[in-house]
């Protein structure tokens, strides 16, 4: 495994582990970082730069792609709003203003 200046391997988290989550970038001691990727189940692998951008540009891409979709949803709920209040303010208009209410002395009795 190799080391940085500090001795330190950068690792990829994996899954969660301690104080560190899943898709994380932490550095450890090259015995811990041999014991976080040892097993059938672990917890992290070594840092690939290369590797590791690219996946979190294509798991940006695909999040950036699902915001379009919710937006041509919210647009397209926002117009049959819009239409549906445009045909209430018709109704509306369409009956008229009608009488105002009675008011003072003559109302009461």
């Amino acid at each position: 495994m190799k080391t940085n200046k500090l001795g330190k391997v950068a690792l990829f988290m994996l899954r969660r582990y301690d104080r560190y989550m899943a898709g994380e970038i932490a550095g450890f001691e090259p015995e811990i970082a041999k014991r976080l990727c040892a097993g059938d189940a672990p917890f992290a692998e070594v840092y690939d730069a290369k590797k590791h951008d690219e996946a979190a540009r294509r798991k940006q891409q695909a999040a950036a792609a699902s915001q379009v979709v919710d937006l041509d949803e919210r647009e397209a709920d926002l117009a049959a709003r819009e239409a549906a209040l445009a045909a209430r303010e018709a109704e509306l208009e369409a009956q008229g203003d009608g009488a105002p209410p009675a008011q003072g002395p003559a109302a009461k009795s």
